[in-house]
């Protein structure tokens, strides 16, 4: 449960590390949760009961990874590409695991200005494959009225990453499922729950996003002279 930050001290219940620190008191301690009238916690207090120590911990606040992102580009010639990942708690090097959206959406003019045959992008949710399930619903993004049919795609061969782009032509929406090391892999992937038949599946190129640099804009190359 979300308790918001309605005094500066946001929590959430289940954050993954409280969690754990829950399981892991019962386990070997005993622990007693002390919480306010609207139930959100404030101190844990666990206790040794071989020798009767004992040891309180306030609860300050908590934060919890947010989603990767990756930036899905449109070229002009109709092909798809995804940059990333950014952000989140899978890897994704750029933006901590804490500004997957925002790094992604930062990393969209660089590409723009390096890469002429970018039409459009469009950042959106990188939702994990290992879940084992399909994106939630906030993790849908509105179809662009660009984003070619999946028929007229050619998936990508080789040991290149991929990743899965789920195109929803009923709800006029898409989603992203990756990475995947190569097309093999996504190809054999199996959501719990399969997507109706009006969801098209493709499989495109994934790039490290490290590959591309702004280019300078003063005519220095960024040293120092």
């Amino acid at each position: 449960m979300q308790f918001h930050a309605d005094t500066g001290y946001p929590f959430n219940t289940d954050n993954h590390a409280y969690r754990r620190l829950l399981t892991a008191g019962s386990e070997h301690l005993h622990t007693v949760a002390w919480t306010r009238d609207d139930g959100r916690p404030v101190l844990l207090t666990l206790y040794d009961l071989a020798t009767g120590d004992a040891v309180t911990i306030a609860l300050l606040d908590s934060i919890e990874a947010s989603h990767a992102h990756a930036l899905l580009i449109l070229h002009r010639d109709g092909t798809l590409h995804v940059h990333g990942p950014f952000g989140g708690p899978f890897g994704g090097p750029f933006g901590g695991p804490f500004g997957g959206e925002a790094a992604a959406a930062a990393h969209a003019p660089a590409l723009a200005t390096t890469d002429p045959s970018v039409a459009a992008n469009l950042p959106l949710p990188l939702h994990h494959p290992g879940r084992g399930d399909l994106p939630p619903d906030d993790a849908w993004r509105p179809l662009h009225q660009q984003t070619p049919a999946a028929s007229t795609l050619a998936a990508p061969s080789g040991p290149a990453q991929t990743a899965l782009l789920l195109l929803d032509q009923q709800r006029h929406r898409l989603a992203a499922v990756g990475p995947f090391p190569n097309h093999t892999t996504a190809l054999a992937w199996e959501p719990a729950s399969f997507p109706d038949a009006d969801v098209d599946c493709v499989i495109v190129p994934m790039h490290l996003a490290a590959t591309v640099a702004a280019p300078a804009t003063d005519g220095h190359d960024g040293e120092g002279d």
